[in-house]
């Protein structure tokens, strides 16, 4: 099996009849992905939730089987891109 890219999650989650990716959810939470895939599975975005709040960082992680994405911890757990990255290298 070839290893998953973004372009593969995101084409994965919207042909499951998700909507994660859209760009009206991206825009209402002034969201962005900052990464590449992870460990095959897990990626950083980040949200800002206002031009008077700083921009956090979430580490998100895909199922490959239900193409559904989810948080990893807390949601804006991480100041930096680094921290939350870090992070990844001790998950599963």
């Amino acid at each position: 099996m070839s290893e998953l890219t973004m372009t593969d999650v995101r084409h994965n989650n919207k042909a499951s009849g998700r909507f994660w990716f859209s760009p009206e959810t991206m825009r209402f939470f002034k969201s962005r992905v900052e990464s590449r895939l992870l460990k095959q599975r897990y990626f950083i975005t980040s949200e800002q939730f206002g031009d008077d709040f700083p921009r956090l960082f979430t580490i998100r992680v895909y199922d490959p089987k239900t193409h559904q994405i989810d948080t990893v911890g807390k949601f804006q757990d991480y100041k930096t891109k680094q921290e939350a990255i870090d992070e990844v290298s001790n998950l599963p």
